[in-house]
């Protein structure tokens, strides 16, 4: 018997192991190939050489578009493109539709996601939907992009509520009620201030001969509308804001002597959160940073950082008229940005809070500083990804998802103090020469679309199909129209 043979068992047991040897050499071969390719490695076909890809994502709205690659055809925004690392120009085309193109520095094992891309129709159908025979001093869009609400000049406490999702009756006109405002003789203006995230109510500054007051604005019950001077009447302020967005608790600020207080219309009785303040921004209920006056002769002011009634001082600004503050939550992270337009600098901290509750506590540092000399303004996106800091025409913008920077002019004109806003969590805009301009976060791929008058931001619908304008009717710049400019290349036989 064979296996009773200590030479046949001998050889057997060799022809094993070398099996199994041979089995451990191909395991280990397909486990690093496996993992070779999971950096990106790859055989160059054309001469054998080893190379590194990088994975690019492309997505593109309202439709799909064709993708080409440095010339070459790529299919359409629904593939996914596996590239060897290098430079490449991506461009997207739709019949209809103005071309998008990006300059993409691709690096091994990286993925580059182009899924934002906006591509705007190249001829724009726009109609009119409203005419006023005045300039409005208010015209604002709710949250969720549904409502637009727009004062009546002519006629003080009245306004018109805009369906922007309705193409058929879209407007109804509705009016304060009597009590809930000044009725003064002489002029009134309305501004409106910020929503509530119920998109129902608008906080709204009213001026008029003689003083200004704080109303809460109802635009589905008009009657149920509440003057905040009325319900705090022996608490003087001169600025308010929604806490946490709500429609019943506030933040009152007083200038002349910089007390900040929070309230709300329950218990009627504001709390002193801070005195000698001399700016403030809030975000949700518990979250503050405020800037203490400098004491005479100083060149310096104190940032303060509050988290849960927990006080901390962030960091020292050279002393300045008006700060730049503002915070927001992305990927997980809590970013808060401050800066002086006296130094030009504005500094980026990431979860500050955790600097302090560190065990021994320290002092938190910013993790990037965006230099932008003369800043006027400072923004996050819709979604928070990018922080934008403006000045004039030059922005400043920081990518909290990839941490790139970018800085660039746009040279172009703009009226005195004009902010930029975000259009979504990837474009920004403005008016420059009574046309509105559409820009990608880093400053390419800018667009001139439809009229508008520079003292109102444009507003779009839920989907991002239509862009909403105020503009000057024609032969009557002292009058304006409420344009609908479709943003989806409509079918020939579809009626406008």
């Amino acid at each position: 018997m064979d296996f009773l043979d200590p030479k046949k068992k001998r050889a057997h047991r060799i022809r094993l192991f070398i099996g199994y040897g041979l089995m451990a050499v191909a395991l280990a071969m397909a486990t690093l190939i496996l993992v070779f390719a999971s950096y990106g490695y790859d055989i160059d076909r054309a001469n054998g050489g080893i190379i590194q890809n990088g994975l690019v994502i492309v997505d593109a709205h309202p439709e799909a578009a064709n993708i080409e690659v440095n010339g070459m055809n790529k299919g359409t925004t629904t593939n996914r493109l596996i590239l060897p690392a290098g430079q490449y120009t991506v461009n997207l085309t739709r019949s209809g539709y103005r071309s998008w193109n990006h300059a993409v520095s691709l690096e091994g094992s990286s993925i580059e996601q182009l899924v934002y891309p906006f591509l705007f129709p190249q001829q724009l159908v726009t109609k009119t939907l409203q005419t006023y025979n005045a300039i409005p001093t208010l015209a604002s869009e709710s949250p969720d992009r549904h409502w637009l609400v727009v004062n009546l000049p002519e006629t003080p406490g009245a306004f018109q509520v805009v369906d922007l999702n309705n193409k058929q009756n879209p407007a109804t006109t509705v009016s304060l009620p009597t009590d809930a405002f000044t009725t003064a003789a002489g002029a009134h203006t309305f501004e409106a201030v910020e929503w509530s995230t119920d998109n129902v109510h608008l906080l709204l500054k009213h001026s008029f001969t003689g003083g200004s007051e704080f109303i809460i604005f109802d635009r589905d019950t008009p009657a149920n509308s509440v003057n905040l001077n009325k319900v705090f009447p022996n608490q003087p302020f001169t600025i308010v804001n929604l806490r946490d967005k709500k429609a019943d608790q506030f933040y009152l600020y007083n200038a002349p002597d910089g007390n900040l207080f929070t309230a709300d219309t329950k218990n009627k009785s504001p709390t002193l959160v801070q005195s000698h303040v001399q700016q403030f921004k809030s975000y949700q209920a518990d979250t503050l940073l405020y800037v203490l006056t400098p004491p005479a002769g100083t060149t310096t002011s104190e940032v303060h950082y509050v988290q849960s009634g927990n006080d901390y001082i962030l960091r020292t600004l050279p002393v300045a008229s008006k700060y730049l503050m503002d915070m927001a939550k992305f990927n997980n992270h809590f970013y808060v940005v401050v800066g002086s337009p006296t130094d030009g600098h504005n500094y980026v901290y990431q979860d500050p809070l955790s600097a302090y509750t560190h065990k021994p506590a320290q002092a938190p540092r910013p993790f990037r500083v965006l230099i932008e000399p003369q800043a006027q303004y400072l923004s996050f996106s819709a979604i928070a990804r990018f922080i934008a800091v403006q000045s004039g025409s030059s922005f400043a913008v920081y990518d909290a998802e990839t941490g790139r920077q970018f800085h660039y002019d746009t040279k172009l004109n703009l009226t005195p103090d004009q902010k930029a806003t975000w259009m979504d969590g990837h474009r920004l805009m403005f008016t420059s020469g009574d046309t509105i301009v559409i820009f990608d976060f880093d400053g390419t791929n800018l667009q001139k679309l439809s009229p508008s008058n520079a003292s109102f931001t444009p507003f779009f619908d839920r989907d991002y199909t239509a862009l909403f304008s105020l503009a000057p009717q024609t032969n009557a710049a002292d009058k304006l129209q409420l344009l609908r400019t479709e943003l989806k290349v409509l079918p020939p036989s579809s009626s406008q």
